[in-house]
């Protein structure tokens, strides 16, 4: 993207000329002789004022006192904060040098930089990722705001995704938005001024994303709380079980009766023992210890923000003396999430479901119509994958960038059209509610349950703790031990906790 205003020191450097635009005056100062932002009386805002500005600060540092008067201050404190200063002086510097590239910016755009992008140059909406699904994108939306849309094909993976696309744009390629996963992966892409845009620069609000679920918008966040990302679709969860074991075993002959079999931790456990003993030991609830963390995570934070230590607390010892407590009847300790037979044994009958979402059914209940499958939520709101877009700082496109947003996410109909066209649902409530009154989410091995209906009611409640780019790491490290302690590897939950703490140290180093 090309610079908004000239640099401070090109500006100071032009020999002062008369600004040709109407000085703004509040009401506060109507009846001051010194117009807004010209505070040494000249009737111009240039240069001149800002150095007087720096003038009266460095001697108010210095000695306390200002060398304004009343109504000089009046004129120079541009952001209203009480005090002349350096903030002052380069909002002074920006309203000037806008001025001489023919600008027509006003003071409260200066305040507010929202909804002021630069004008389009660029010929093409280029979108970089490493999903050649988003192609959609480009077949939905061929064109926006008068130009090509194309979507850039970087890498084979996440991983190959965050390696080559530094590479991509050193060399100079075209780019406008990035995929990225969030800040649950994406910490240092959305931290990184100088590589992506704090979507205020385009105008977009957090009024804008009202419709949003409360977690995607929250993915979308940096370290210093600026939103620099907005999700494309929404991946929410649920509890996917065979519904045929569940009324053989359990007596549950509806979602609604296995929701209450499971509708909190507690509960979930005990029908784990139920099952257990009414299958003879053959049937688990889930198939690892991984399918229940995958609903348990985002329960609890796992590093403190302002200290970046890992955090311990009563609800961390609980889950893992709970997940002591369910093995070999909530899950089974000899399969591993994502091993060869870990889908198969749903298919199997040797676990009852999985904590699934959309995207996942076709790995783990598709090709088996002679099993009957259903959707409930399950104890815990969840979600299990997604896309981010942010926008390259380099863009030349800012405004075809928004109108993207604006069409893919915040119009519901049109949200409505490309969810149904993806196939997945939109991170837009109301688009989805225009979605599914279309037939999305209902899958063939659901026999006509809309799963969606299910799984977004029960994510819509999901409120994440505060996050740090060291959690998805250090989570993965508590599983580990928590699986060990349930082994029976570690004696007791002090020296599990030891372990905890010494292999988190490193990560947290970083």
């Amino acid at each position: 993207m090309k610079k908004r205003f000239m640099s401070i020191a090109t500006a100071v450097a032009i020999t002062s000329v008369a600004c040709p635009f109407a000085m703004y005056q509040t009401s506060a100062d109507a009846e001051n002789s010194f117009l807004f932002g010209d505070p040494n009386g000249d009737t111009e805002v240039n240069t001149n004022d800002a150095v007087v500005m720096l003038k009266n600060y460095a001697q108010y540092m210095v000695s306390g006192q200002n060398t304004l008067t009343d109504e000089q201050i009046q004129a120079a404190d541009i952001n209203s904060d009480g005090i002349v200063d350096t903030n002052d002086a380069v909002l002074v510097l920006k309203y000037y040098a806008a001025s001489m590239l023919g600008s027509d910016v006003t003071w409260e755009e200066l305040l507010d930089p929202s909804g002021t992008p630069d004008p389009d140059t660029g010929d093409t909406l280029t979108i970089v990722t490493f999903r050649s699904d988003e192609q959609i994108y480009a077949d939905y939306l061929p064109e926006l705001s008068g130009i090509p849309v194309n979507v850039q094909i970087v890498g084979n993976s996440s991983i190959d995704f965050a390696e080559e696309l530094v590479t991509y744009l050193a060399e100079g390629n075209d780019a406008d938005l990035l995929y990225t996963e969030g800040n649950e992966y994406d910490n240092m892409q959305l931290d990184d001024d100088s590589f992506t845009l704090p979507l205020s620069e385009l105008g977009i609000t957090e009024s804008d994303c009202a419709d949003l679920y409360t977690y995607s918008l929250q993915r979308g966040y940096n370290s210093d709380s600026t939103l620099k990302a907005l999700p494309l679709y929404t991946c929410p969860g649920g509890f996917l079980y065979r519904a045929d074991l569940a009324e053989t075993y359990l007596g549950a002959t509806s979602p609604e009766e296995m929701q209450t079999l499971i509708q909190d931790w507690d509960s979930f456990a005990d029908t784990a023992q139920a099952l257990s003993a009414a299958s003879e030991g053959s049937v688990t609830m889930t198939p690892s210890i991984g399918d229940i963390f995958l609903a348990q995570k985002y329960q609890q934070p796992w590093v403190d923000p302002a200290t970046k230590k890992v955090l311990v607390t009563d609800e961390h010892l609980a889950f893992a003396e709970y997940y002591k407590s369910i093995r070999g009847t909530g899950y089974n300790p000899e399969i591993n999430q994502w091993q060869d037979d870990w889908a198969n044994t749903g298919r199997n009958g040797e676990a009852l479901g999985y904590f699934a979402t959309d995207w996942s059914f076709s790995i783990l209940a598709t090709g088996t119509p002679e099993i009957s499958w259903a959707v409930c939520q399950g104890p815990a709101p969840f979600y299990w994958g997604g896309s981010w877009m942010s926008v390259y700082a380099g863009t030349d496109n800012p405004n075809a960038c928004k109108d993207f947003f604006e069409t893919i996410l915040f119009n519901a109909q049109t949200s409505a059209e490309v969810a149904m066209l993806y196939g997945a649902p939109s991170a837009n409530r109301n688009a989805n509610q225009i979605a599914m009154e279309n037939g999305l989410g209902v899958y063939d091995c659901l026999n006509g349950q809309n799963a969606l209906e299910v799984m977004l009611e029960n994510v819509d409640k999901l409120d994440l703790p505060a996050y740090t780019k060291y959690d998805n790491a250090v989570c993965y490290v508590y599983l580990d031990v928590v699986t060990a302690y349930a082994n029976g590897e570690y004696a007791d939950l002090d020296t599990m906790c030891a372990v905890y703490y010494s292999e988190t140290a490193d990560l947290l180093a970083e």
